[in-house]
């Protein structure tokens, strides 16, 4: 993608504040990759791409999306999926499954290296799902067994306290 503004390349989750806050399109949830600067990397054909392929694996698990944006239960299960994947796909699927656009969490979120997400369906309208975070960016296993914290992708020191 290119940074608009310096005219130099740049990464979905790297903008700086200023220019963040002053596109607005980038926060809405059906709009930020229509903006400029995410057609200047193509950004609308990979997210279509993975959440197509996101919504087919979940239709196996007994998830089809409607075109309300609710996941129908086809199939109720206690089936966990775990996923490994890096802090950009995360906040991406994160933000299609809760109806958050992906750049709000790029940009207003920090998830260290090996750090663990969950989300939960809840099935609290019967045959109907939605997704809640329970836990995002967790990496207390890492503390809690003396191994330091990255702060790769984050632009100031942490605190420790």
């Amino acid at each position: 993608m290119e940074d608009e503004k310096t005219g130099e390349r740049t990464i979905a989750w790297d903008f700086m504040p200023e220019y963040f806050v002053a596109n607005t399109d980038l926060h809405n949830k059906d709009e930020w990759y229509n903006t400029k600067v995410m057609k200047s990397g193509e950004i609308a054909g990979h997210y279509s791409a993975v959440v197509k392929a996101f919504d087919e694996l979940l239709a196996k698990h007994g998830y089809r999306k409607r075109e309300d944006g609710v996941y129908e239960v086809v199939e109720h299960n206690d089936d966990v999926l775990v996923f490994f994947c890096h802090f950009g796909i995360t906040s991406l699927l994160t933000g299609y499954l809760t109806g958050i656009a992906p750049p709000v969490l790029w940009q207003g979120f920090f998830m260290a290296p090996t750090s663990v997400t969950i989300l939960g369906s809840e099935e609290r309208i019967p045959g109907e799902a939605a997704f809640r975070v329970q836990v995002f960016g967790d990496a207390r296993h890492l503390s809690e067994a003396g191994e330091p914290l990255s702060a790769s992708g984050y632009f100031t020191d942490m605190f420790e306290g």
